[in-house]
Parts: C-alpha cells; sequence; structure tokens
C-alpha cells in the first residue's frame, strides 16, 4: 500500500498524531512491575484491567448529545463487519431505516435514505453521495458498517439516477448536483442537528463533494472522497467525444452508450455480477453530462486552492473508469493544510467493495474519529 502526502498532509499529521503518543500513554505499564513486587497481590493489582470494559462504558452510554470520547485504533479494529457485504442485503435488526423524498426547486423528486441507531450510541453524522450510473442502496454494507460504529448515514439518489426523477443520467448544469447534496445536508441537519456532520463522496459523488466544498459550507468536520471523478480515464472514442460535445448545445438529453465495462468496477466477481444484473445501474450518459462532468473536473483543478477544509482522498491506484493522476493533481492543489491521501495500487475503481473494504471502511472512521473530537476545527 502506498502513500503520497503533500509535504503540508505531512506537517498536519506529525502535529495531529495523538496515536504516536500512545505508547508514551502506555508507559504506566512499566510502572507495575514495582506493583508487581507483592507478588500475593499481583492478581488484586490486575483487577483494575477488569474496570477497563466498565471506563469504555462511560464513553458508549451517554443518554443525550453526541458521544464525546474517541475510539481507539483498538475499538476501530474490533467492530464486527463479518456478516456485511457489498453483494449482500442488509440484515440487521439494530439499524433503523428510514427514507422518502424531497423537492427540488426545479420540480424533480430526490430519494433519500438514512441508516441510524440509538441516540445513546450516536457520534456523528456522515452525508453520501454515490457515483453516476449506480445508486444509494448499493452502500448498504457502507452505511451499516458506519452506524456500528456511531456515525448515522443519510444518502440521496442523485438526480435522473436510482429512484429519484429526472432525465437518466442527465444533468442540465454540475452545479444542481451540488445543490442538491446541499438540500441533503440540511435535512441531515434537521434530523441530527446536535452531532458533528462529515460528507462522504464516490467517484462522481467525490467530484461533487469537492465542488460543494468551494461554496464553503459550515459546520463540517472533513470531507472523505473515494476514487473521486476529477477526470475520465476510460478511453471515448474521438468520435463520440466530438459528438457529445456538439449535441451538448443542440440536444443536451441525448443519451448515448456509455461504455462503462462492469469488470473495471471492482475485483469482486459477485459484485461485478450484481451490478451488471441491477436494473437502476444506468448504461447511458446523456451529451450535456458529459460537458458538464468534464468542465466540473477541469475547473476543480483550477479553483482547488480556495477549497480549505479537512479532506481525506482514498484513491485507486489501478483504476481504469476515473484517473488516479488527475485525483492526486487535485488534492496536492488544495488550500487545506489538513489533507491526506492513501493510494491503494493494486484496487480497482470501487475501493469500498473491494474485498479489503472493511480496512478502507476502518481507515476512514479513523479519519473521521480525529476530526470528529477535534477542538480546533471549525464547527
Amino acid at each position: 500500500m502506498a502513500v503520497k502526502n503533500s509535504p503540508k498532509k505531512t506537517e498536519k499529521s506529525e502535529a495531529k498524531k495523538p496515536a504516536a503518543e500512545k505508547p508514551a500513554a502506555k508507559k504506566p505499564a512499566a510502572e507495575k512491575p514495582a506493583a508487581k513486587k507483592p507478588a500475593a497481590e499481583k492478581p488484586a493489582a490486575k483487577k483494575p484491567a477488569a474496570k477497563k470494559p466498565a471506563a469504555k462504558k462511560q464513553t458508549t452510554s451517554a443518554t443525550s448529545g453526541p458521544l464525546t470520547g474517541p475510539l481507539t485504533e483498538s475499538d476501530i479494529e474490533a467492530l464486527d463487519f463479518s456478516d456485511l457485504a457489498p453483494s449482500r442485503g442488509l440484515e440487521d435488526a439494530s439499524i433503523d431505516r428510514d427514507e422518502g423524498f424531497m423537492s427540488t426547486p426545479d420540480g424533480l423528486q430526490i430519494f433519500w435514505q438514512s441508516w441510524s441507531r440509538d441516540p445513546s450510541l450516536q457520534r456523528a453524522s456522515v452525508a453520501l453521495m454515490h457515483g453516476y450510473g449506480e445508486h444509494s442502496s448499493r452502500y448498504n454494507h457502507i452505511a451499516a458498517a458506519l452506524v456500528r460504529a456511531g456515525y448515522n448515514v443519510m444518502a440521496i439518489d442523485a438526480r435522473g439516477h436510482g429512484r429519484s426523477t429526472g432525465a437518466r443520467a442527465h444533468v442540465t448544469r454540475y452545479h444542481d448536483y451540488v445543490s442538491d447534496l446541499a438540500m441533503l445536508k440540511r435535512k441531515l441537519e434537521g434530523r441530527w442537528p446536535q452531532l458533528p456532520l462529515f460528507v462522504l463522496g464516490h467517484s462522481n459523488g467525490g467530484l461533487i463533494a469537492l465542488r460543494y466544498a468551494l461554496t464553503q459550507p459550515t459546520r463540517i468536520r472533513g470531507f472523505v472522497v473515494t476514487s473521486p471523478l476529477v477526470a475520465i480515464k476510460a478511453e471515448i472514442p474521438a468520435a463520440k467525444a466530438f459528438a457529445g460535445t456538439i449535441m451538448s448545445k443542440l440536444w443536451p438529453s441525448f443519451s448515448m452508450p456509455s461504455g462503462l465495462n462492469p469488470d473495471h468496477v471492482c475485483q469482486d466477481s459477485d459484485v461485478v455480477s450484481q451490478y451488471a444484473l441491477d436494473p437502476l445501474v444506468l448504461r447511458v450518459a446523456t451529451a450535456r453530462w458529459f460537458t458538464e462532468t468534464k468542465l466540473a473536473g477541469a475547473e476543480l483543478i483550477a479553483k482547488a486552492p480556495q477549497i480549505d477544509q479537512p479532506f481525506l482522498f482514498l484513491v485507486a491506484g489501478n483504476d481504469a473508469i476515473v484517473d488516479p493522476a488527475a485525483a492526486e493533481r487535485a488534492f496536492h492543489r488544495l488550500g487545506s493544510r489538513d489533507r491526506e491521501l492513501e493510494i491503494y495500487p493494486d484496487l480497482f475503481h470501487e475501493i469500498l467493495n473491494e474485498k479489503v473494504w472493511p480496512d478502507v471502511v476502518r481507515r476512514i472512521i479513523g479519519w473521521m474519529e480525529r476530526h470528529r473530537t477535534d477542538s480546533t476545527l471549525k464547527k
């Protein structure tokens, strides 16, 4: 696994590494030999270890407001995701599910759904944006994993996707996606106003999140993007690209086959099969979607220095759908001093659906936990 960081990021991570202080926190264990001298009392000296779970319960049994105690690395490692999988339905009675529709100013109905738990177990909330051509229900396993860590999740199906209305795979202006994410954030804040808020976006959802960050939204503790669509890597025939550019002006909703190969999505054959058979997965793109997305990525590179919010970039190095080099370029141009980049050289586009997805989710949870509890961050 390769990690690439900007110098600024390295400075930030050096300053933030309470994890590096953990060995120092463990040093009291070195004092145990002194306590060991009365050998007969050693069992009695060990009993405080039995109290540690009780001490932890104090941070996970609050009855009002968000939990304040941070999850440790061992807490995060101990999270059990063994019954969750991208190709498996969600069966967890402890997770509350809700769904509905929101109306946009231009008359569309945007489908939303949420995953949450008992209020006493809630630490923060996450606004989730899926990628191009898919839908939010493909993130059931990710939402469930985050909920088990105390993070409520609310997601939408982007306009023209999934159960939302609108011409399939079409957008008139790319900013319409950004406006829909802002609407999701407002709904999420209304549902859980006391909780810190994060944004998680994949692929096209990652580009939407980055464009949203340019609007300087308030009350967001940090953004996480996975394989953000800063530029398309999949080869587009010159004639098709030319036709898309011309038709974007003459017939914006003109749709063409996207040509996206399901085998390039990820390396899990069950996920690929399910993706290929999913009736809500789109196989087309409109001319205007093509030109607006291309322009949105180019403008992001140019305006990236204006982004000053905390960001975590998780990029698939073996991505045949979006260009990982373009994502890396955008990362290094961010104005934020609090940013981290990790590249997974062997993973395909959907890193949240690869076999190692639990490790990726734990990486996300660890980063969000540090930012959730960092009192120096703007709220």
